[in-house]
């Protein structure tokens, strides 16, 4: 059994004059600030890669329209492309505000965790 000696204690708690409950907390509120930091980093690093392979679709789509447009015939072919074009692009536009909204919502749910110190809304 180890004695504990109460001079020792007495210095102890003079050199560390914040409660260990206060301190605990402290340290609890920096490692979910922390952890959210962490999410909100995570998440950019996903959208950052999303948009990446969306404008590698854009890409795909412009090689594809001008290949077509180039090999094109005639006017009903060079309709027909353009017409797929528009409609895929329609479709791209789409997809991207829902991304968008979908994106700015966790970013703002996330940082709204973030501005108040790292506390989720159960707590």
């Amino acid at each position: 059994m180890v004695q504990r000696d109460p001079n020792t204690e007495e210095a102890t708690s003079a050199l560390h004059p914040v409660p260990r409950e206060l301190a605990e907390m402290g340290r609890q509120r920096l490692e979910a600030t922390v952890q959210t930091q962490n999410e909100y980093f995570d998440k950019l690093q996903e959208m950052n890669r999303e948009w990446l392979a969306r404008l590698q679709s854009e890409v795909d789509l412009t090689t594809d329209i001008s290949g077509k447009l180039t090999t094109a015939r005639s006017l009903p072919e060079v309709t027909t492309a353009v017409q797929h074009w528009a409609g895929r692009r329609m479709a791209i536009f789409a997809e991207d505000g829902l991304r968008f909204i979908a994106d700015s919502q966790k970013l703002t749910e996330i940082g709204a965790r973030l501005f108040s110190n790292g506390r989720s809304g159960a707590a």
